[in-house]
């Protein structure tokens, strides 16, 4: 038997003398828990003694039972003398642990007293709840000295807690791993489809640097692309590198992205070239100029903007007024860049909203050849052009090109909204799941006045985009 004799196998295992006291423990912390807080040396040595009496008593070797239970007696008659809280004492004189979840009651009748257990909400990621062995065997003195109470348990605690354990399950099972990067010329996620009628992307994201706009974006199939050349919520931005342009332009050719036919950046949310304070408008101009400067600098032809606002101090054509003029100072101070204004939804003193307004800045600006629009679907369903029968479809889109006309139609960010037809408010939803509804994105995508425009995607759900990719280009057909 490998040196080993049949007694040797087979003879009893004696018992690990602290292990009924690191049981007892977990009884004993619901009763120090539920004991008012010892404020002078003789309440704690009486604690100290009743705690020194239980823990005698959850492991009777040699000692005489009958002792062991007149001290506990005593010592829990002079805690209940000390305190001015009515506690609850153990009196049976017969210790038992036949049930490790089980204490006794002041008449020796059962109660459960489980262990003490991590609460789901606090448990770290991917955790399991530890068993009542491990608890045995990890428990030590120190569990007299630091117990913790046991928050009570209800019947909606238990099922969130249950709910809570399902979910981590799930997410443990399920849990999506962040995409790396992806050098230049490394092969794609999803293979784009280059014979699109239309250009389908997304607005992608730039974390890291401008160079990495064109490798997230090959990744989900985009045929254009959308992004933030800075901060979007900030003043102050360092200046375009000669390293990053570089890079830019190499990912850009590694990946078959040409910039100039495909990228139509998003200006700042804090620009408003329409404000009547003279001051703060030229620094809303120095911003939106040293955009376009980046944008020839990169070979991106298209910029996309919100116009501005009048901020209630002047009326909305004079608003219109400042705006165009601050675009005719940028496109002479600029080679290529196309300025293209994107239409709003009406909210606040926000100018751009209907197709007049869009006519008479564009009527404004002195280059028509370099400016242009940018059709948010969400934005002209909050602003009150209806898009939800292929009449109305029809009717809104036709007075856009009887008014402005398709000629200035430059691309459109495809959006469902989650407010109703004429609700002023900007928040987006994914395709089919807001207001619009999906049939409408279909008629959009088979509209053949729109061929060769880009169709971005701003819809809040990102997981999403690589589906409605797909969606747009299985409808929007082929050159």
């Amino acid at each position: 038997m490998g040196g080993r004799d049949e007694y040797a196998m087979n003879r009893p295992r004696p018992v690990r003398p602290g292990a009924a006291r690191n049981r007892f423990a977990m009884t004993c912390d619901k009763y120090i828990s539920s004991t008012p807080a010892m404020k002078n040396s003789r309440q704690r040595r009486t604690s100290a003694r009743l705690v020194s009496a239980l823990a005698s008593a959850a492991s009777p070797t040699t000692s005489d039972l009958a002792p062991t239970s007149a001290a506990l007696g005593r010592a829990s008659t002079r805690l209940n003398t000390a305190t001015t809280t009515k506690t609850t004492i153990i009196t049976s004189s017969v210790p038992r642990f036949k049930d490790e979840d089980s204490s006794l009651t002041d008449n020796g009748a059962h109660i459960q007293n489980h262990p003490k257990r991590i609460p789901p909400s606090k448990r770290k990621r991917n955790q399991p709840e530890p068993t009542d062995s491990e608890l045995d065997s990890d428990s030590s003195d120190s569990d007299f000295a630091t117990p913790a109470k046991r928050p009570k348990k209800t019947a909606t605690s238990r099922a969130a807690s249950s709910l809570q354990d399902k979910l981590q399950a799930v997410a443990t099972k399920k849990k999506r791993t962040a995409p790396t990067k992806t050098s230049a010329g490394e092969t794609m996620t999803i293979v784009r489809l280059a014979n699109a009628s239309k250009l389908v992307g997304a607005h992608i994201s730039v974390a890291g640097g401008l160079e990495n706009a064109t490798i997230n974006a090959g990744k989900i199939g985009c045929n254009a692309m959308s992004f933030f050349l800075t901060s979007p919520r900030t003043w102050n931005s360092k200046p375009l590198a000669e390293a990053t342009i570089a890079a830019f332009k190499r990912n850009c050719e590694a990946h078959g992205y040409e910039p100039g036919d495909v990228m139509i950046p998003h200006g700042s949310y804090l620009v408003n070239l329409g404000n009547p304070d003279a001051e703060l408008r030229e620094k809303s101009y120095n911003f939106f100029l040293d955009e376009l400067k980046r944008c020839d600098a990169l070979g991106i032809k298209y910029y996309n903007f919100h116009p501005g606002s009048s901020v209630g101090k002047c009326t909305p054509s004079e608003s219109i007024q400042h705006i165009a003029a601050c675009i005719n100072r940028a496109l002479a101070a600029t080679s290529s860049v196309h300025a293209v204004i994107e239409n709003t939804a009406g909210q606040g003193q926000v100018v751009g909203h209907s197709w007049e307004q869009l006519r008479e800045l564009i009527d404004l600006v002195d280059n028509k050849q370099r400016v242009g629009v940018c059709l948010d679907t969400c934005h002209m369903f909050a602003a009150g052009y209806d898009l939800r029968t292929k009449e109305a479809f029809d009717r809104s889109f036709r007075e856009f090109d009887e008014i402005v006309g398709y000629p200035y139609l430059r691309a459109f960010h495809v959006n469902d909204s989650k407010f109703g037809l004429g609700s002023k408010k900007d928040r987006h939803a994914p395709l089919g799941k807001g207001e619009i509804g999906l049939e409408p994105f279909k008629w959009l995508m088979e509209k053949p006045e729109f061929d060769g425009k880009l169709f971005i995607l701003e819809t809040p759900e990102e997981s999403n985009w690589p589906a409605e990719i797909k969606f747009c280009i299985h409808f929007c057909g082929v050159l």
